[in-house]
């Protein structure tokens, strides 16, 4: 958490950071000033920062949510076993390890707020089954581009690896 904490302090244009592993497991960071992935609780007040785990043993998934102040120390912990997210079936994850794929994902409707994202990806190395991913919004990307300015008149477009016009 602490490694995935330090990237999105130090990138504020990304709204989440993840990994999703082989067995169904998964690991995900963000502000709590965002809507986020999985269920839902009330932010407690001082949470600067939302953790959402589903574990899988043998029997059952588990979904803990817990919120952390600025330091990282939880301020709440809630466990959930009706979990139904599964990041092996969503486009970042089963596109990663491709051949050939983009490090970029398509734009696709997040799980978390149904807005488009990009989500940038890459599958895990030396053994470990799984994709880390970090998701950025369109529009948080379509504002960014905006205040590119390119001599006197330019615009910046953004394209897709097939060439579509994205923004």
């Amino acid at each position: 958490v602490a490694t995935f904490r330090a990237a999105l302090e130090r990138l504020p244009q990304l709204d989440s950071i993840y990994a999703g592993f082989g067995n169904g497991s998964f690991l995900y960071l963000s502000r709590t000033g965002q809507a986020g992935a999985g269920p839902q609780p009330a932010v407690p007040f001082g949470a600067v920062w939302r953790v959402w785990t589903i574990s899988v043993d043998a029997e059952r998934r588990i979904s803990t949510t817990r919120f952390l102040d600025a330091d990282g120390a939880t301020i709440s912990e809630a466990e959930d076993d009706s979990v139904t997210f599964d990041p092996r079936v969503r486009v970042w994850y089963r596109d990663a390890a491709s051949p050939g794929a983009s490090a970029i994902s398509e734009p696709y409707i997040s799980f978390r707020d149904r807005l488009p994202v990009y989500t940038i990806r890459a599958p895990l190395r030396n053994g470990h089954d799984g994709v880390v991913g970090a998701d950025l919004r369109l529009q948080s990307l379509v504002s960014q581009l905006a205040t590119e300015r390119i001599g006197a008149t330019g615009v910046v477009f953004l394209f897709d690896d097939a060439e579509r016009l994205i923004a």
